[in-house]
């Protein structure tokens, strides 16, 4: 503008609105999915709400989707009135993955480490998020004058030990590497402490030796013990997909093709219907769906003589 471009910067400012835009559409898209799938729906499958026994969910889950974007839309531009304003968008970036960091130690752990268990990993994580919270994100609210300035300086109570900045009395660090530093030890320590202390239940082992012995023996696949008939899985379809999504999934399935209605539904097919439910609902709710409506349990085969 100052050159007199006022064609360009209009161009440039369309483009960075643009990106913006996108930006925020994309996030709260894949968080409404998240939510929805692996949150609320597992939530009122289990408790038996009235509202899960409805004849038809796709109008449900799309509403849940819907509220839980206006809900992350609300929060974020909460946060940025409270803490955002005197932050830099890459800073509030950094924090974020200094969150999502805090998955790591569980995430590698179920990978290659069979002696996990769930406490630990819930041991870990909470004293991951506590201290994430309290080196970096209290931090922004002192910044913005929610805190007071000497809760940095000084610590809490004036205990400069727990000073959030200088945890412990480690300086010389960047904020972000000094959280990281202190979150991921006490993460990983704690999930490591516990999980040593406890002893993995026979599911906990059967899961780690999916996942950890995945390369040294072929683990059977998994079975569907059926007592559901087509019909009925072509009704459970229609809950959550409606009618045409219905009869697409049905269509789209590649085996045997089942005689009428009323037989008996195939493993192959029950596996094929809970597939379809996964891209709507997410795994753990169409799990559950489908073992509601068959009645039925999935086998491991020898893994649990393995284990």
């Amino acid at each position: 503008m100052a050159g007199g471009q006022e064609a360009l910067a209009l161009l440039v400012f369309i483009g960075g609105l643009s990106a913006a835009t996108s930006m925020v559409i994309v996030e709260t898209t894949a968080l409404s999915t998240m939510v929805s799938n692996s949150l609320v729906m597992p939530l009122l499958l289990r408790s038996k709400s009235r509202l899960a026994h409805r004849d038809n969910l796709a109008g449900l889950v799309l509403g849940i989707r819907r509220a839980t974007i206006v809900l992350v839309l609300l929060l974020g531009y909460a946060y940025f009135r409270v803490a955002g304003e005197q932050t830099t968008l890459v800073s509030i970036g950094l924090v974020s993955f200094a969150a999502v960091a805090q998955f790591a130690p569980a995430i590698l752990g179920g990978l290659f480490w069979k002696g996990g268990t769930r406490r630990g990993v819930l041991v870990g994580l909470s004293a991951g998020f506590a201290v994430w919270a309290y080196t970096l994100v209290l931090p922004t609210f002192a910044d913005a004058d929610l805190l007071s300035a000497s809760f940095l300086r000084e610590g809490p109570l004036g205990i400069g030990l727990l000073r959030p900045q200088q945890l412990f009395g480690l300086a010389g660090m960047d904020p972000i590497s000094h959280a990281m530093f202190w979150s991921a030890l006490l993460n990983f320590g704690g999930y490591v402490a516990v999980s040593l202390a406890d002893r993995p239940d026979a599911a906990e082992r059967a899961q780690a030796v999916q996942f950890v012995e995945i390369s040294e023996e072929p683990v059977r696949e998994r079975r569907w013990q059926v007592r559901a008939t087509v019909g009925e899985l072509q009704t459970l379809l229609e809950r959550f997909l409606g009618r045409e999504g219905a009869q697409r999934a049905l269509r789209s399935y590649r085996g045997r093709e089942p005689d009428s209605l009323a037989a008996e539904a195939p493993p192959e097919l029950v596996h094929h219907a809970e597939a379809q439910l996964v891209g709507s609902v997410g795994a753990a709710s169409a799990r559950l769906a489908v073992a509601a409506v068959a009645g039925a349990r999935r086998t491991v085969g020898t893994l649990m003589e393995r284990t």
